[in-house]
């Protein structure tokens, strides 16, 4: 019984990895640069613009409804 539980504990992460699919491991490890994805999805609000503290981020300036980075 021990070494079913010993067995489980140690094949739990790797089910979790495997779950996770295969694409983007490095990401999934978090040993990838951060990634931000920005969306502006909602019809009502004014044009927007990403900012990191005061400091306009890429060329994400003033844009309008269903905008997206990739």
């Amino acid at each position: 019984m021990k070494l079913l539980n010993t067995l489980m504990l140690v094949l739990t992460p790797v089910a979790g990895l495997v779950a996770c699919g295969g694409g983007d491991t490095s990401d999934r490890l978090d040993l990838a640069d951060p990634v931000v994805r920005f969306v502006h999805a909602s019809p009502l609000a004014p044009n927007l613009t990403l900012f990191h503290g005061s400091v306009v981020q890429g060329d994400v300036v003033d844009k309008p409804y269903k905008f997206q980075t990739s």
